[in-house]
């Protein structure tokens, strides 16, 4: 199905996310162009749009929150956090070191699953910082990346993330000389 990667998306978010966010990387999770109508309009019964906090914005939520939930996501996200996979907020902000590094653990599968579910591997640093907020990540996502080489690979421009495993399949070398074409072509 098409909107099996929005809907493993949407199932690591923990508040509503912002349509906005998904138009921003419709292409990198391999949707159609017209998302919107033909994955999320024909599947009321996955999918609920509704209004946002602000005129003109909408948010997009699971109808059953237990949906698209994978046996492997839950592991991932359980495996990197342990017993401290249910810190919230309140942990970070009493910033014990354990607190702290349990959430930046969190951060860190977070990102890896949302980049495991991008077709190419890879997203724009910035693209990833629109679901800040909807997946509870209160780390600067760049230096998230850069801190955890062992994981993730920013370009050399500092503008993609990608996953460790696709820049070593010669991803990284054909992201570097696009864009480069694309600047020498400006």
């Amino acid at each position: 199905m098409l909107g099996d990667r929005l809907v493993r998306l949407l199932s690591l978010s923990v508040s509503n996310s912002p349509l906005r966010g998904f138009y921003k990387v419709w292409r990198e999770l391999g949707l159609p162009d017209n998302f919107e109508d033909y994955v999320i309009g024909k599947n009321p019964n996955i999918f609920y749009l509704g209004n946002g906090n602000e005129p003109n914005t909408h948010v997009l939520k699971l109808v059953d929150e237990k949906m698209g939930t994978s046996g492997f996501t839950v592991w991932r996200v359980t495996e990197c956090c342990k017993e401290d996979c249910d810190i919230d907020r309140k942990t970070a902000q009493r910033r014990t070191r354990a607190g702290v590094k349990a959430l930046e653990k969190r951060a860190v599968a977070v990102c890896l699953e949302f980049l495991s579910l991008a077709v190419e591997k890879m997203v724009e640093v910035e693209k990833v910082s629109h679901f800040r907020n909807a997946l509870v990540i209160d780390f600067n996502i760049r230096d998230l990346f850069i801190d955890h080489p062992g994981i993730f690979y920013v370009s050399t421009k500092g503008n993609r993330g990608m996953l460790k495993e696709s820049s070593k399949s010669g991803n990284a070398d054909q992201t570097e000389d696009s864009e480069s074409d694309n600047e020498n072509n400006e």
